[in-house]
């Protein structure tokens, strides 16, 4: 298979609606402790990291920016979770404010606070990402890996980065699951020092998918062979059989150099085969690459994020 070409660059994309990252914050008692390295409370250190993160943006009024949190108002109570802060043009100062007088005090319902947060937004039109930075595992009998699966249904595409202030080992698949199975990323930190960097950045992660984005150089491949689900998706980069050819395609942020490393949509079509808009793709896989065989031939990829797609 032959190259793709040229890198193509989308346009600045002033005209697309604003998306909005929801952050879920963690309110129970224990984040009044502190982690190894430092006396400062594991909610301080969240707090520091999503500030630094914000003033390193160079437009943040391009991305609304809300906060849920948990546990935060009642001790002992596994009902207690509901909106900061809703969604607002991404002001620094405004959108810390809530968490200037924040006061962790209760349980972790988190599994709660997220499924309140995702009934806020019923659709991917409007909500784009995800964090959360949290302590703890669930101790009010919720399952956020159950959670995880419903929310890629009901928001396929929609990553969810997780940040751990010290979570214990044996608690972490009971939360990883929310990255893994959304597309997020996952990063467990130990060491205060390094807390505000892992929440700096996750909010990187969860938003630097929003500025818009061009396909990369499609590379020849000869690689392993990966088997779609029965509706025609496949998820991730896929293993490869010795011999078989394929390609191997990244897509970057327009003007960038470094490759996106967030969840895209991508679709193969057989050059032709799109005479129709409801024409299903060849291929479809969600994934911040496509590396996947194909026999020879001429193909058209498709990348999608949000409301932004490019076609090479």
């Amino acid at each position: 298979m032959t190259a793709l070409g040229a890198l193509l660059a989308l346009p600045a994309q002033a005209q697309s609606p604003r998306k909005t990252v929801m952050i879920v914050f963690d309110g129970s008692g224990s984040m009044w402790g502190a982690m190894t390295g430092a006396k400062d409370a594991k909610f301080f250190l969240g707090r520091k990291g999503l500030s630094q993160a914000f003033t390193a943006m160079r437009r943040p009024q391009s991305i609304n920016a809300g906060i849920f949190a948990f546990g935060h108002r009642r001790k002992g109570s596994c009902d207690d979770a509901s909106a900061l802060l809703e969604p607002t043009p991404l002001e620094p100062k405004a959108v810390l404010a809530p968490l200037q007088k924040f006061n962790p005090k209760g349980k972790g319902p988190l599994t709660l606070a997220l499924t309140k947060m995702a009934a806020s937004y019923p659709s991917i039109s409007g909500l784009a990402g995800v964090i959360v930075i949290h302590d703890g595992a669930d101790n009010c009998r919720g399952d956020p890996c159950a959670f995880a699966s419903r929310f890629t249904r009901s928001h396929p595409g929609v990553p969810i980065q997780v940040v751990s202030l010290g979570l214990k080992p044996a608690a972490v698949e009971a939360v990883r699951c929310l990255a893994d199975r959304t597309g997020g990323s996952y990063q467990n930190v130990t060491d205060a020092a390094q807390a505000p960097d892992a929440v700096a950045k996750a909010w990187r992660t969860a938003t630097q998918g929003l500025r818009g984005f061009r396909i990369a150089d499609a590379q020849p491949l000869i690689a392993p062979d990966g088997r779609p689900d029965a509706d025609g998706a496949a998820r991730g980069p896929q293993p490869i059989p010795a011999g078989r050819a394929g390609v191997d395609v990244t897509a970057r942020l327009a003007g960038a150099a470094g490759d996106l490393d967030v969840p895209l949509e991508w679709s193969v079509f057989k050059v032709g085969q799109q005479a129709k808009p409801d024409t299903p793709p060849l291929l479809r896989i969600v994934s911040p690459r496509l590396r996947y065989t194909l026999p020879p031939g001429r193909y058209r990829i498709a990348a999608r994020r949000d409301l932004l797609t490019q076609t090479r």
